[in-house]
């Protein structure tokens, strides 16, 4: 007799694992060919982007996992998680907390003269 339960649990962790492997070469490819131009494109297709992208002027920061980002290097204290990373980036860094970059400013001298000088008033 067939368990129907357990033929879609089957059926669902094949898919799962289908879906990590696929998102696992795609990473290696485009890591592995971001500088090799191929035919006018530098990465494969793909419907989401798994690469950081490369922002000019932008601070800097740890490199972040495909579509997480950098939500597993905060741990379950993220001030001191922060703050750690502040001493290995500098006072100004840049997060990817899942698909959103979010730029970080952990001095208060710095977060005062970012403020006053972009002030628009």
């Amino acid at each position: 007799r067939y368990n129907i339960v357990k033929g879609n649990m089957d059926c669902l962790s094949f898919l799962l694992s289908l879906l990590s492997a696929w998102l696992a070469i795609h990473y290696l490819l485009s890591s592995a060919l971001r500088g090799i131009k191929l035919s006018s494109k530098r990465v494969p297709p793909c419907p989401f982007p798994l690469v950081k992208l490369s922002y000019k002027r932008m601070p800097p920061g740890p490199f972040p996992l495909p579509i997480f980002g950098n939500l597993f290097k905060l741990g379950t204290t993220p001030h001191i998680s922060m703050a750690e990373m502040a001493q290995t980036y500098g006072p100004i860094m840049i997060l990817q907390l899942g698909q959103l970059p979010t730029v970080i400013i952990s001095s208060a001298a710095v977060a005062k003269e970012v403020l006053k000088t972009n002030d628009i008033s």
